[in-house]
């Protein structure tokens, strides 16, 4: 993703260098986009100067700052404010506050060398989810100090079908259902009151059972990208329009962490064959 605007330099060449898959791209309510990396500190568009500059970590405490000033994941809040896992032991997450340009930590509730690696994540008040890479879904009480795993279980069709995560969206409309993509098992509806997982599939009609990235519009559809081609999804009704190159699609293998919902509310994809 880029800035609206911003000449197309902007970007670091520290950012440029990293592999794109482990980069994130975040706009925030003041529609400036943010980019993070675990290789360097995160960026945030300056558009006086019309470049990316390095975000201060003020307010953050030193004890956190141990392996650097690192943002492995990216989400907004409620808001629209900016929160950050931080890196690289994912022992902290960080909301921004824009107005006075600090930052306050919340200490993660997670197990000293535990095998988590985040590749996506939700705000929900005081609850944060991560999608995790190989160890199902988790859920973080900040308050509480607790920590809550969703796993699969082949004997109960309402868990997880499969434990390889990459992707996470809030319902857009129902509050208790949150969306998971998985790696080769499909999109989950999860209802966050219940624990409860109801499973769309190819045989659902999904083109493909690799999801990328969720992305909600404004009109009650979820946007997927996926191993072929992107996807329409209702999330009331359940509706399936799926698109390949013969709709115009410049490919249909799409990749991990190349999507983006800009300011205006166009959303964008990235895979093998270009930007959608």
């Amino acid at each position: 993703a880029q800035q609206p605007g911003a000449p197309a330099d902007a970007i670091p060449a520290s950012i440029l260098r990293q592999e794109p898959g482990t980069v994130h791209h975040q706009f925030d309510r003041q529609r400036v986009l943010w980019i993070s990396n675990p290789g360097t500190p995160p960026y945030r568009y300056v558009k006086a100067n019309q470049s990316f500059e390095p975000v201060s970590p003020a307010g953050i405490e030193s004890r956190w700052l141990t392996g650097g000033f690192r943002m492995t994941v990216l989400a907004a809040g409620p808001q629209g404010e900016i929160w950050g896992l931080l890196g690289p032991h994912n022992r902290a997450v960080v909301r921004h506050n824009p107005e006075q340009k600090t930052f306050t930590a919340f200490p993660l509730p997670l197990p000293p060398g535990h095998p988590y690696e985040v590749l996506a994540m939700t705000v929900d008040g005081g609850r944060i989810y991560l999608a995790t890479k190989n160890h199902g879904l988790l859920r973080a009480d900040l308050s509480a100090k607790r920590l809550i795993r969703w796993r699969t279980n082949p004997a109960d069709p309402g868990s997880l079908p499969s434990e390889a995560l990459l992707s996470l969206a809030q319902d857009p409309a129902q509050y208790n259902h949150l969306w998971i993509g998985t790696f080769g098992n499909g999109l989950c509806q999860f209802d966050k009151m219940t624990g409860h997982i109801r499973r769309f599939t190819m045989a659902n009609g999904l083109p493909n059972n690799v999801i990328y990235a969720i992305r909600p519009d404004g009109n009650g559809h979820l946007w997927l990208s996926t191993n072929r081609g992107l996807c329409r999804f209702d999330s009331r009704t359940y509706e399936v329009r799926n698109y390949t190159a013969d709709d115009g699609l410049p490919g249909e293998e799409f990749s991990l962490r190349h999507d983006a919902a800009l300011p205006d509310g166009r959303l964008v994809f990235g895979g093998t064959g270009g930007p959608t």
